[in-house]
């Protein structure tokens, strides 16, 4: 009676897990930490060879497992996905006069809030009334229907109203485009002011124009070159002392 014998050697295959530390659905700028077990060795598709990669993009993540002793690998892979920002807009910059409200409005979110809540009449929705006491910066942050963040600024500029009880009043649009009919600004009066010094500025407080004795001829220019359309804010100083400040518009429509 003839006999044989054979050794069969099963060898171990690794069983590999990816597991996360967080959300694998979150919003663009954030992370997640994806750890494989069952190691020693790790091949990742990005190249990576450690068992734990920070991953901030959208995709599938895969690894490879090996076992060295046996060269026997097993693989997992996990998707991630992420979210864009809100594009949150508050709108235009605007300009009232003092004791005025003007209407905010933002877009591109599902819930707001603004800062500071000075002024406002309701500062957790998209479209608060402002009436500020002085030029204010409000900021809008808002949250989409993913939980993702975004902002925006808009400026309310507070100016004094014109003095309409004073003789000296002031232009507050002119069209400066070369046609011969209101291209510079004038201060208008039925007794102008005997000398007027006059000093303009952008929304930025910038000194655009400048004149100690002002002769209505400022043609919308700073060192000779045309200011772009837009409100602008002036200073007039009279001779007596009495001091006029508003806002101005250009508007050359080209």
């Amino acid at each position: 009676d003839t006999s044989t014998s054979a050794t069969i050697t099963i060898l171990k295959t690794p069983v590999t897990v990816i597991t996360a530390d967080g959300l694998t659905e979150f919003c663009l700028g954030d992370s997640v930490n994806l750890t494989a077990s069952g190691g020693p060795d790790y091949s990742w598709n990005t190249g990576d060879t450690i068992s734990t990669i920070k991953v901030k993009s959208k995709g599938k993540y895969i690894v490879i497992v090996t076992e060295p002793t046996t060269g026997c690998t097993d693989s997992d892979s996990m998707l991630i996905d992420v979210f864009k920002l809100p594009v949150v807009d508050a709108g235009d910059d605007q300009t009232i006069f003092t004791g005025e409200s003007a209407q905010l409005l933002a877009t591109g979110a599902a819930e707001y809030e603004w800062t500071p809540k000075t002024g406002l009449d309701d500062g957790f929705i998209s479209n608060p009334l402002a009436t500020p006491l002085d030029t204010t910066e409000y900021i809008v942050v808002a949250v989409d229907s993913n939980g993702c963040i975004g902002s925006d600024t808009v400026v309310i500029f507070v100016v004094e109203p014109p003095d309409t009880t004073n003789a000296t009043t002031f232009t507050n649009l002119f069209t400066p485009n070369g046609d011969g009919h209101n291209d510079t600004w004038k201060i208008t009066a039925k007794a102008k002011c005997a000398q007027c010094k006059l000093a303009v500025c952008n929304r930025y407080g910038q000194e655009v124009y400048t004149d100690e004795d002002y002769q209505d001829d400022w043609e919308g220019t700073f060192n000779g070159k045309k200011l772009p359309d837009g409100t602008y804010y002036y200073v007039v100083s009279t001779e007596t002392g009495k001091i006029y400040k508003g806002a101005l518009t250009i508007l050359r429509g080209e």
